[in-house]
């Protein structure tokens, strides 16, 4: 009974906002497309920055990410734009700051 009512609460969220549960599932048009190729980047950059971290640094950067995936998220859905517009937008700026963080990372280390 309780998943049903999650179900039913998830349809009318993304319903909503003009995307169905099917869209965002098996969709594949080009801001779909788009949005997963961030993604697939985002989860790259991830690895490279994790990578150079020390362990108490990766603990603290993978919470950073919990929050910002949440606060993305949410900004996303409350905004009143194209979520998936807003969701690969949002994406690549997080992507454009984490390689930062990951230059200037390496440029601290080498000297």
């Amino acid at each position: 009974m309780q998943r049903t009512a999650y179900k039913y609460l998830l349809v009318f969220l993304f319903g909503s906002i003009g995307l169905s549960l099917s869209s965002l599932t098996y969709a594949q048009n080009p801001e779909m497309e788009r949005y997963q190729a961030a993604l697939i980047e985002l989860k790259n950059t991830q690895k490279q920055l994790v990578e150079k971290l020390t362990d108490e640094d990766k603990e603290n950067f993978i919470t950073s990410q919990r929050h910002w995936n949440r606060f993305k998220n949410s900004d996303c859905l409350n905004l009143g734009v194209n979520p998936l517009y807003c969701l690969e937008s949002r994406t690549k700026e997080r992507i454009q700051h984490l390689k930062d963080f990951l230059k200037n990372l390496s440029t601290e280390k080498s000297t």
